[in-house]
C-alpha cells in the first residue's frame, strides 16, 4: 500500500534517527512485515485469532484494509463475509491438514498461499435434537 507525501514530513525513526520525506514522494507501507513485528504482537507467526479481541495493541499496529480517509470502504462487509463462510464450512466439515505440505506465505495484494493446500474433508455429522 502506497501514499504520496503532500507536504515535506519528518518521520522519527525506532533507532531515534529522522527520515526526511519530500513533498510528493512516495511511501510504501508494507502491511505483512507490520503485522508480524514482535515488537507489537506476541508469537506473530502463530495463529491466533484471538489477539484481535484485544483493544489494548498498539495503534496504527494492524491495517489489514488501510486505514483513515482511504480505508477500504468494503472492510465490513469483507469481515463479515468470511466469518460466515468460514462458520458455513466449519458448521458442515471437518477439515484436516493433508500432512507433509511445504506451505509458504504469498503476499501480492492480498497475503494467500505460494500454492495448493490440500485438506482431507468430511462431511460432519447432524445432531439429532
Amino acid at each position: 500500500m502506497s501514499r504520496t507525501a503532500i507536504k515535506e514530513t519528518v518521520l522519527p525513526m525506532e533507532d531515534g534517527t529522522e527520515l526526511l520525506v519530500p513533498k510528493d514522494m512516495n511511501v510504501m507501507l508494507c502491511a505483512y512485515a507490520l503485522h508480524r513485528r514482535e515488537k507489537y504482537w506476541r508469537d506473530p507467526c502463530s495463529f491466533d485469532p484471538e489477539r484481535f479481541l484485544s483493544k489494548d495493541h498498539t495503534p496504527f499496529s494492524y491495517f489489514p484494509f488501510s486505514l483513515g480517509p482511504r480505508m477500504c470502504m468494503g472492510h465490513k462487509f469483507a469481515q463479515i463475509e468470511s466469518l460466515i463462510a468460514i462458520v458455513t464450512i466449519l458448521k458442515n466439515f471437518d477439515l484436516s491438514l493433508i500432512p507433509g505440505q511445504k506451505i509458504s506465505p504469498e503476499p501480492i495484494i492480498t497475503l494467500r498461499p505460494s500454492g495448493p493446500m490440500r485438506f482431507k474433508i468430511q462431511h460432519r455429522e447432524k445432531a439429532v435434537a
